[in-house]
């Protein structure tokens, strides 16, 4: 359902053979280029030349559009690793920052049985993201896998929950959709 949605806003296509290839992972570079269709960022902060990207490459402008956006960042040695597959950790990291989410609840990371395996940078993001309920387990809710690179599916149903947290989408019915208690 999530990427019927988001493929009816034109956020997310598929292949031209017909496909979508939901268990596909996600590069960097194609989660900057779904980021600018789904939120239009405007820019909070100053263009970054990262060492390996150069202007003609295919998502030269929508990775300065999501990092100037607040989106995303490059890698402390100024680079951006556009072709590098996207960690779950990154994407939910991208997007609570892009949409300054934040939480004063950091105990809401419990909910998860490998919160252990979350990265010290990224947990307060991710527990403003888990609070936002931005965050979608499959096939277990309590299970983040946060260093698991992202499948196209799993973008899909992230992107969709911020849409809905921002009032921009519908709430769609989801057993793992994950909720704090």
């Amino acid at each position: 359902s999530y990427i019927e949605a988001l493929a009816s806003k034109g956020v997310i296509a598929g292949f031209p053979d017909g496909t979508f290839k939901p268990n596909e992972p996600v590069t960097r570079a194609q989660f900057a280029a779904i980021i600018n269709k789904a939120f239009s960022p405007q820019a909070t902060r100053q263009a970054k030349t990262f060492r390996d990207i150069r202007s003609n490459f295919w998502a030269y402008s929508a990775i300065q559009t999501a990092t100037r956006g607040g989106f995303l960042a490059g890698y402390p040695n100024n680079t951006f690793k556009p072709q590098q597959q996207i960690p779950r950790v990154q994407v939910l990291v991208a997007l609570a920052n892009g949409l300054a989410l934040t939480t004063n609840n950091q105990n809401v990371l419990s909910v998860y049985s490998d919160a252990s395996q979350i990265p010290n940078w990224a947990e307060a993001p991710v527990a403003a993201a888990t609070a936002k309920q931005l965050v979608v387990n499959y096939p277990t809710a309590a299970q983040l896998s946060p260093n698991r690179q992202a499948t196209r599916a799993e973008v899909a149903a992230f992107v969709y929950q911020a849409l809905v947290n921002a009032g921009q989408a519908q709430a769609i019915p989801s057993p793992y959709i994950v909720r704090v208690p």
